[in-house]
């Protein structure tokens, strides 16, 4: 609504929606405000080369955009200690792929890992994984891999 009062565009591109752990008026509201969004069902290593498109287009809209990683968006086999566990979330693997193409474009102004719980981390998996892709960005950031 802000950036509509402004006349500025507004650009939001989530990935790995689950349609069972949203609300019904979520999905109303992304309609109305023209966000496409990538559901989770799409979110596995053979769809890279499509969502690499689509992700590519968004970028080819905005200047720099900020990138918020929910851990709760992979699978729990991966990430136990979020807040929505899930066995159907993405892999490492999936990530990496999708976070080195962003990275990449070099449009990366600022980035957040969200949703940790560590009172449901067994074995401490997802702080491992979130330290993991804290090193991957700041790596791909500083082009020293």
């Amino acid at each position: 609504e802000l950036c509509s009062s402004d006349g500025r565009a507004f650009h939001y591109l989530p990935i790995g929606i689950r349609a069972t752990s949203n609300a019904e008026h979520l999905f109303h509201t992304a309609e109305r405000l023209g966000v496409e969004y990538i559901p989770m069902d799409r979110c596995h290593l053979g769809e890279t080369d499509a969502l690499k498109e689509k992700i590519n287009h968004f970028m080819d809209a905005v200047d720099k955009i900020y990138l918020s990683i929910d851990l709760d968006g992979f699978s729990s086999e991966y990430a136990p200690g979020v807040s929505a566990a899930s066995p159907f979330g993405f892999t490492p693997a999936f990530l990496l792929e999708m976070l080195d193409h962003i990275m990449a474009r070099g449009q990366v102004l600022s980035c957040d890992l969200a949703e940790m719980n560590p009172l449901y981390d067994e074995e401490e998996r997802t702080a491992r994984l979130a330290a993991s892709l804290i090193e991957r960005i700041l790596t791909a950031g500083l082009n020293i891999r």
